[in-house]
């Protein structure tokens, strides 16, 4: 009987967000099971645990060694071997009977703590090519769960698709959504853009579309960029919104999504039923995000742009 689990996720929303969602699940039908959670040090994991009120566990890392800049590898992977020795403090403090990973690097050090203690552990992978973590921990024996009917490059039968988990959220009107965002005045009937350039903000896709909104064949069309701004900043037919974790306001006024192919923001724009224009970030692992797009585009109203 599974009484204690601990979820492991970290570095961006794609992670955390899925961790987070599955979390929600377990309290909803298995209240009687205690929830633990470990991430890394960023503010940004922080901000988001938090904003769901929760208060996670935290291990001192703040990125992989794997391809990261030749003067960070080596402090990353003393990081690592610490981080080794916090999850296995935080084991020791949560007790638990169970252990999801959902990818990533700060997984790497629970898979290990996991393993040694015997502990039942499970990998979700929200991306259509597997992860380092993932890839590993199946080498090891422990079960895969994909976000996917593709896991590449595991084979058929190597894992067991899911779906990703993503937060609950419920459409409201459109001048209600237009009103929450904190938008003046009546909302637009000509087309909406949400445009969204994943939790860590893509600058460089920010612009490309900020181009694209000034052409005149888009004059009459509104703009609205997430996390672009610290404050709500209106330039014209460009909105420029501060981040913000309430994700069911942008997509209740939006006739059109505009984003970078992380799993958990596309199984939401499916979810809230938007056609998308997918820009696969070309520096992902592994290539994972167009595959993710690809995945995507196969069974929803989707096109890939390719920058």
């Amino acid at each position: 009987m599974i009484r204690r689990i601990l979820l492991v996720a970290g570095g961006t929303g794609g992670h955390v967000w899925p961790a987070i969602a599955f979390g929600d699940w377990v309290k909803r039908h298995h209240p009687e099971v205690h929830l633990g959670y470990l991430t890394g040090m960023r503010s940004l994991e922080l901000e988001m645990y938090r904003s769901a009120g929760l208060d996670p566990h935290i291990i001192s890392l703040e990125g992989s060694p794997l391809g990261a800049p030749r003067g960070q590898r080596l402090r990353r992977w003393r990081q690592q071997f610490q981080g080794l020795s916090q999850s296995a403090e935080c084991f020791r403090e949560e007790r638990p009977d169970a252990c999801v990973l959902f990818g990533g690097y700060l997984c790497f050090p629970s898979l290990l703590v996991a393993k040694m203690r015997g502990i039942s552990a499970l990998v979700h992978e929200q991306n259509a090519w597997a992860g380092k973590t993932a890839r590993l921990a199946s080498r090891m024996g422990v079960p895969v769960a994909s976000g996917w009917d593709r896991c590449a490059p595991f084979a058929e039968g190597r894992f067991t698709p899911v779906g990703v988990p993503v937060r609950s959220f419920h459409l409201v009107s459109r001048q209600e959504a237009w009103q929450r965002l904190g938008l003046e005045g009546e909302a637009p009937s000509a087309p909406i853009v949400a445009v969204m350039a994943g939790s860590l903000a893509s600058h460089p896709l920010f612009l490309q579309v900020q181009n694209l909104a000034r052409e005149d064949a888009f004059a009459s069309w509104t703009f609205l960029f997430l996390g672009a701004s610290s404050c709500l900043d209106r330039q014209g037919n460009r909105i420029l919104l501060p981040r913000r974790w309430d994700v069911e306001f942008l997509y209740s006024v939006a006739d059109l999504a505009v984003l970078r192919a992380g799993a958990s923001t596309l199984t939401e724009v499916r979810l809230a039923g938007l056609p998308a224009l997918v820009v696969p970030w070309r520096h992902a692992t592994g290539d994972h995000q167009r595959a993710n797009a690809l995945q995507f585009c196969r069974d929803n109203v989707g096109q890939i742009w390719d920058e």
